[in-house]
């Protein structure tokens, strides 16, 4: 783990959607539950037609 100007960086060595997988069952096996992912760019595709930096963006 690094520090940056930012906060936090972390290197994987899995792919994000296994990192994902995994957080989320450690973090059900100390209580924590109904965690919630929310697509943004998916969102702003329905709420404003539009699916990111340009008109016509998937």
């Amino acid at each position: 783990m690094e520090e940056t100007r930012y906060g936090l960086r972390v290197d994987l060595s899995v792919p994000p959607a296994v990192a994902v997988e995994r957080a989320t069952e450690a973090l059900k096996q100390q209580g924590f539950g109904g965690l919630t992912c929310i697509d943004v760019r998916q969102t702003l595709k329905q709420k404003l037609d539009r699916g990111g930096r340009g008109a016509g963006l998937p």
